[in-house]
């Protein structure tokens, strides 16, 4: 029951029949009058700065990375400043997308021809120990799932000191982009478009991964329709799934969107689990 109620309210959330999930989050279906829609990034994912809890402090390293980096027509940077032209068999074409947890550039194969995001870590972290494990950390998780609702990856390794990842490459906006451009989705297409994403958690959750940042910015929706649930560095997996069960390099931190994540999540960070990810869902 609590499953359906919460996939309920992401439908009514995302086409506008809802209330806000929280007063100090503005929701995805709507767009201040005084603030024009094309000026506003990351929609629905704002929040005030505050401390909910001072025993969980939030971790800086994960309140800057710009999920937008995986969209197609959202490019941040022109020009070839400080962007490598190859990265191991990837010819780089483009800047996309970047922040404190990593830069996503459009890159092709070299032999495959085939376009794909790829992921770095910034320079100042490749000899930051945490900020590797945390990488991948992303990795592994990546390389559980393979879902028609999850961005697939698809290769990742290091080339002279740079630690990567190769992924799908969705041409197509964010949920948070979508609904910010265009206004509230039809009914219809909220109800997919979380359906899409509720199918892309049940496989995850099945293999032991727990995304912990489910938002409308990580919903990506492609040229066909289908929406992909995209950015998994703060995904966490049991221990069941990693037989180990050593400690997380960002065990008692709090991690991913305040405005998104469940009480327990806000309370507990380490006890987080497949029911925040849903709750994470309903809020959108």
């Amino acid at each position: 029951m609590i499953r359906l109620v919460s996939l309920a309210s992401a439908s009514k959330r995302l086409s506008g029949m809802a209330p806000a999930h929280r007063e100090r989050q503005t929701p995805v279906s709507e767009t201040p009058e005084s603030e024009p829609a094309h000026d506003r990034r990351g929609t629905g994912d704002e929040t005030e700065s505050f401390d909910p809890t001072a025993s969980h402090p939030m971790d800086p390293d994960f309140q800057d990375f710009d999920s937008s980096g995986l969209i197609g027509d959202s490019v941040i940077d022109g020009d070839r400043h400080g962007i490598p032209s190859r990265v191991g068999d990837y010819r780089i074409e483009k800047l996309v997308g970047s922040g404190g947890m990593g830069r996503v550039y459009l890159a092709e194969h070299a032999t495959m021809l085939r376009p794909v995001a790829l992921k770095t870590l910034p320079p100042e972290r490749m000899r930051q120990a945490n900020a590797v494990e945390r990488f991948y950390a992303e990795i592994r998780a990546a390389g559980r799932l393979l879902h028609p609702n999850i961005v697939t990856a698809f290769d990742a390794g290091c080339v002279d000191g740079v630690h990567y990842l190769a992924m799908e490459y969705v041409n197509g906006p964010t949920l948070s982009a979508l609904v910010a451009e265009s206004g509230p989705l039809a009914i219809g297409d909220a109800v997919s478009a979380i359906r899409d994403a509720a199918r892309g958690l049940s496989h995850a959750h099945a293999a032991g991964i727990v995304h912990r940042d489910i938002k409308p910015s990580n919903l990506m929706r492609t040229r066909d329709g289908t929406v992909k649930i995209v950015d998994l560095g703060l995904a966490a997996a049991s221990v069941a799934a990693t037989g180990t069960a050593g400690r997380r390099s960002d065990s008692g931190r709090l991690v991913g969107t305040i405005a998104f994540m469940s009480p327990e999540q806000l309370e507990n960070p380490d006890a987080v689990d497949a029911r925040s990810d849903i709750y994470s869902l309903g809020a959108t």
